[in-house]
This record gives C-alpha cells, sequence and structure tokens, in this order.
C-alpha cells in the first residue's frame, strides 16, 4: 500500500472482521481517463481483495458475474448495458473502451481467486448522462459543419451539466448531514 501511496494512486483498503475472517474492501478512485483505466488495471492485478465495487448499472450485476467466470463474452455485458441506457453505439463504445482495461483484470483476478462484484450505481444516471453526451457530440459537430457557435444550445446543455452535478452533490450532502445526527427516537 504504501508503494502505491508513493506513486500518487488513491487506494484505500478496509477490513472488516466476521466471524473470525477477514475481508478486504479496496476501493479504488479512477477519473474518467483512458490511461487512469489502463493504470486501475494494473493496480486491480497487484491487489488482494474479497468485494470489488464497479459504477456501473446495479442491473449489470448478474451480467457481470457471468463475464467474470466466462460464461459469457464482454460484447454481451456492452449489449446488455446499451439496451438498460437506451444509448447510442458511439456512447457505448466510449464507456467500454474505457471499462474494459478494468473488467478484463478483474476476470484475470477472480480466476485467481473469487471475490464480490458488485455494480451501485441506477440506470437512469448512466441513461441521462449518455444523452447528455449524445446532445454535446451532436453540438459539437453542428458547429464544425457549419462554422458557426450556436450560444443559446451551449448554455442549454452547460446548464443541464450544473443540474446534473448540483443534484448529485444535493443529496450526498443529504446523507453526510442525516449521518451527522444522531436518531431522535
Amino acid at each position: 500500500m504504501v508503494k502505491l501511496a508513493r506513486e500518487g494512486r488513491k487506494v484505500f483498503t478496509s477490513k472488516k472482521t466476521m466471524l473470525n475472517k477477514e475481508k478486504k474492501i479496496v476501493i479504488l478512485v479512477v477519473p474518467g481517463f483512458l490511461t487512469a483505466s489502463k493504470h486501475a488495471s494494473s493496480t486491480i492485478s497487484e491487489l488482494f481483495f474479497d468485494a470489488f465495487f464497479l459504477n456501473l448499472p446495479e442491473e449489470l450485476n448478474e451480467t457481470l458475474r457471468l463475464f467474470l467466470k466466462g460464461e459469457i463474452d464482454e460484447d454481451e455485458v456492452w449489449q446488455d448495458y446499451a439496451s438498460l441506457t437506451e444509448s447510442s453505439e458511439p456512447v457505448v463504445h466510449a464507456t467500454r473502451r474505457w471499462f474494459s482495461p478494468m473488467l478484463n483484470a478483474l476476470r484475470k483476478r477472480f480466476k485467481e481467486k473469487a471475490f464480490d462484484l458488485y455494480c451501485y450505481e441506477e440506470a437512469q444516471k448512466h441513461k441521462e448522462a449518455n444523452q447528455l453526451l449524445e446532445e454535446q457530440l451532436y453540438l459539437e459537430f453542428k458547429c464544425k459543419v457549419t462554422g458557426k457557435l450556436f450560444l443559446d444550445e451551449w448554455k442549454h446543455i452547460i446548464k443541464k451539466c450544473l443540474d446534473a452535478n448540483n443534484k448529485s452533490s444535493i443529496s450526498r450532502k443529504i446523507i453526510v448531514n442525516v449521518n451527522d445526527y444522531s436518531s431522535v427516537c
């Protein structure tokens, strides 16, 4: 762990004892860049853990378990993701490109020692984020083709991005505030 911390990687571990059996949970903070994903995949292969949490829709839990066991291939995972989030092929491809190194590292690790995998995000969140990304890509393309800057449309997209971020930060604040107060009853 010290070696990883010195290299600038954010790795947090937590050990919990249950019935004299030690469980190790690893939280790996990965920014949304391909190089960060590849770096995370090498970290995954170095660490030992009993549970791994992945920021994909909860509904993919069973699909990913089948993938880890080798019962289905990665294409089927992304077909399920596409149908679940109703995303276009370019968006699914970009998401796949980012997650693929980590999924393959997890599959390799699973063959060595089985662990629990949990997806924890809502499919609706992914659906909304992907729709927003599609709108942004369309507007970028429109600007390049016409040579014009559509300020009102950019303002609209930026406002939607800020609203989405505010909703998630507000919910985080509510959770933090609820945890700060003890029960009245």
